[in-house]
C-alpha cells in the first residue's frame, strides 16, 4: 500500500485526527507510561509529526 493513491487515502482517514496517545513500556520492568501529543501539521507529506 504506497501508491500516492493509498498514501492519500491514509491520509484523508486520519487528517481529522489532532491527538494521539504515545505509550512506552519501562526497561526492565511491566509498567507502562503514555502521554498525550497533538499534530503538529497541516499538509499532506505520507508522515504524521506530533509534539
Amino acid at each position: 500500500m504506497s501508491s500516492p493513491e493509498h498514501k492519500q487515502k491514509i491520509w484523508s482517514l486520519f487528517k481529522d485526527i489532532k491527538i494521539g496517545m504515545l505509550t512506552t513500556k519501562e526497561e526492565g520492568g511491566d509498567q507502562l507510561r503514555a502521554r498525550t501529543m497533538t499534530l503538529a501539521q497541516e499538509a499532506f507529506d505520507c508522515t504524521r509529526h506530533f509534539l
